[in-house]
């Protein structure tokens, strides 16, 4: 049996996009592979230079001491945007190059959208992503779009592998539609990129003027202290509801109770939140950033160039005029793009096209 070494983060110890991806592409590749595990701590982030200095020390001896006298045959990391990130990330694929051989197949999973708009800005960051395309490394990328990007800056090997979701159990007893009492969910952490700021200011204004057929509920983390002070002042309106992140069970009612989704974000790769829509038939009002655009079937009209005040009143008119017929079209046809495209059936087989490509190369 192959061996695989996996370096990065993980749930449950890190929770976010990336961790939630790492683990299940993991749990998957383990059906396949002998896996040697080296889990990051994100919580170093936040510390001194110094100290990030030291603990990435701490972890290329933790890499060796993992992989000492035994042969890796795949090394799969995500790929960081930081430079210390990057760096640290180049050294251990050197150590696993060194202690394995040169034979090792690296892939490296690039989870944001800017990645082209990073490397046309840093130095640094240019020079070890070519380090790492002459170490033999392939890319695993979450859109079509973003490999077209890619490969007119860099010549390397790209694989699409959409992102996906820790499924949810039985199915519960569906929401029927009424445009006489409608429920939005946000459900994203509240920093400003996600546009969590111009949702509540639009709302607010929308309730103001008497419309309160639409109630607003919010679930996320506070990352920032200045952005929860200013996000809980707008708990105080009737329609708007600000409750702290919820997971698994919780989360799962949460999507389930709803009739839209909402998800205004500046900046994203292929949010979890919109194939979590897409899972539960869950019509999802987004801006189109990163590859936002390439997760709908085609035609979906609820992707917005920018979802500032004025689209998102637009927004909530569009809801308020939907009829059940027409919501319950749209719901079908994001179940059909969700197990098309995204369901961890569909993900599991482009996953191991991907892996089992590379064995048969090497054999």
């Amino acid at each position: 049996m192959n061996t695989l070494l996996f370096y990065g983060e993980l749930l449950p110890k890190t929770i976010h996009g990336i961790s939630i991806s790492n683990y299940i592409n993991l749990n998957i590749l383990r059906e396949s592979f002998e896996t040697i595990v080296v889990e990051i701590d994100s919580s170093k982030d936040n510390i001194s230079v110094y100290s990030k200095l030291r603990y990435s020390i701490f972890e290329l001896f933790k890499v060796r001491n993992s992989i000492k006298n035994k042969s890796v045959n795949f090394f799969y990391a995500s790929l960081p945007t930081s430079t210390l990130g990057v760096l640290r990330l180049l050294a251990v694929l050197l150590i696993v190059k060194k202690e394995s051989g040169v034979k090792v197949r690296s892939l490296l999973h690039i989870h944001r959208g800017d990645f082209n708009n990073k490397y046309a800005n840093s130095f640094i960051f240019r020079c070890v992503i070519k380090a790492f395309i002459s170490l033999g490394c392939e890319f695993i990328l979450l859109a079509i779009k973003q490999k077209k990007e890619i490969n007119e800056i860099l010549n390397v090997k790209c694989h699409v592998l959409e992102n996906a979701i820790i499924e949810a159990g039985e199915e519960q007893e569906k929401r029927k539609f009424n445009n006489e009492n409608i429920n939005i969910l946000y459900l994203s952490n509240y920093i400003k990129a996600k546009g969590i700021i111009d949702l509540l200011s639009s709302f607010s204004d929308y309730e103001s003027i008497g419309n309160k057929k639409i109630t607003l509920n919010c679930y996320g983390s506070f990352l920032d202290e200045n952005i929860k002070k200013t996000v809980k002042k707008f708990d105080k309106y009737i329609s708007i509801n600000i409750n702290c992140e919820v997971s698994n069970k919780d989360k799962n009612i949460a999507i389930n109770n709803c009739d839209f989704m909402i998800l205004p974000s500046k900046n994203e790769g292929q949010p979890l939140t919109i194939i979590e829509a897409l899972s539960f038939g869950k019509p999802i009002f987004c801006t189109n950033v990163g590859y936002v655009s390439e997760m709908f079937p085609p035609n979906y009209p609820f992707v917005f160039d920018k979802l500032d005040i004025s689209n998102l009143s637009k927004a909530f008119i569009i809801m308020q005029e939907m009829d059940s017929v027409e919501y319950n079209n749209i719901s079908f046809l994001l179940k059909e793009k969700y197990n098309k495209s995204f369901s961890l059936m569909a993900h599991r087989e482009k996953l191991m096209t991907i892996f089992y490509g590379n064995i048969l190369r090497k054999l």
